[in-house]
Protein backbone atom coordinates (compact mmCIF):
# COMPACT_ATOMS: atom_id res chain seq x y z
CA UNK A 1 0.00 0.00 0.00
CA UNK A 2 1.02 3.50 -0.69
CA UNK A 3 1.79 5.97 1.92
CA UNK A 4 0.43 9.34 1.54
CA UNK A 5 1.12 12.53 3.55
CA UNK A 6 -0.94 15.32 4.19
CA UNK A 7 0.35 18.76 5.90
CA UNK A 8 -2.31 21.23 6.94
CA UNK A 9 -2.24 24.66 8.26
CA UNK A 10 -5.08 24.58 10.36
CA UNK A 11 -6.14 22.50 12.42
CA UNK A 12 -9.90 22.48 11.78
CA UNK A 13 -8.46 21.32 8.10
CA UNK A 14 -6.30 18.10 9.60
CA UNK A 15 -9.98 16.96 11.88
CA UNK A 16 -11.99 17.16 8.09
CA UNK A 17 -9.04 14.83 6.55
CA UNK A 18 -9.03 12.38 9.34
CA UNK A 19 -13.06 12.23 9.72
CA UNK A 20 -13.26 11.86 5.73
CA UNK A 21 -10.45 9.42 5.78
CA UNK A 22 -12.40 7.42 8.61
CA UNK A 23 -16.11 7.85 6.82
CA UNK A 24 -14.02 6.21 3.86
CA UNK A 25 -13.16 3.41 5.98
CA UNK A 26 -9.94 3.56 7.14
CA UNK A 27 -9.05 2.55 10.87
CA UNK A 28 -7.53 4.10 13.27
CA UNK A 29 -4.81 1.75 13.02
CA UNK A 30 -3.94 3.19 9.09
CA UNK A 31 -3.13 6.68 10.07
CA UNK A 32 -0.97 8.33 11.89
CA UNK A 33 -1.52 11.91 12.99
CA UNK A 34 1.36 14.26 13.95
CA UNK A 35 0.36 17.98 15.74
CA UNK A 36 1.95 20.62 16.94
CA UNK A 37 1.68 20.27 21.04
CA UNK A 38 -0.67 19.01 23.72
CA UNK A 39 -3.13 21.28 23.02
CA UNK A 40 -3.97 20.23 19.00
CA UNK A 41 -3.21 16.35 19.91
CA UNK A 42 -5.83 16.73 22.28
CA UNK A 43 -8.45 18.09 20.14
CA UNK A 44 -7.66 15.73 17.08
CA UNK A 45 -8.10 12.75 19.92
CA UNK A 46 -11.04 13.65 21.05
CA UNK A 47 -12.44 14.65 17.88
CA UNK A 48 -11.70 11.53 16.05
CA UNK A 49 -10.50 7.74 17.11
CA UNK A 50 -7.13 8.17 15.90
CA UNK A 51 -4.03 8.43 18.41
CA UNK A 52 -2.20 11.48 17.78
CA UNK A 53 1.71 11.83 18.56
CA UNK A 54 2.59 15.34 19.46
CA UNK A 55 6.28 17.50 17.81
CA UNK A 56 7.37 18.42 20.63
CA UNK A 57 6.82 15.03 22.26
CA UNK A 58 9.11 13.52 19.50
CA UNK A 59 11.76 16.43 19.16
CA UNK A 60 12.56 15.84 23.26
CA UNK A 61 12.92 12.23 23.04
CA UNK A 62 15.07 12.63 20.24
CA UNK A 63 17.40 14.61 22.24
CA UNK A 64 17.63 11.39 24.54
CA UNK A 65 18.83 9.47 21.35
CA UNK A 66 22.37 9.25 20.53
CA UNK A 67 22.25 9.47 16.54
CA UNK A 68 18.66 10.96 16.38
CA UNK A 69 17.61 7.09 14.40
CA UNK A 70 16.20 5.60 17.64
CA UNK A 71 19.16 3.98 19.29
CA UNK A 72 19.77 5.16 22.81
CA UNK A 73 22.79 6.83 24.11
CA UNK A 74 24.91 4.11 26.98
CA UNK A 75 24.34 5.79 30.22
CA UNK A 76 21.30 8.39 29.53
Amino acid sequence: MAIKIGIFKMQQQALDAVKGLEQEGFSKTELKVIAKDREHSRRLESETDVHTDEIQELADTREHMEDGLGIPAIGV
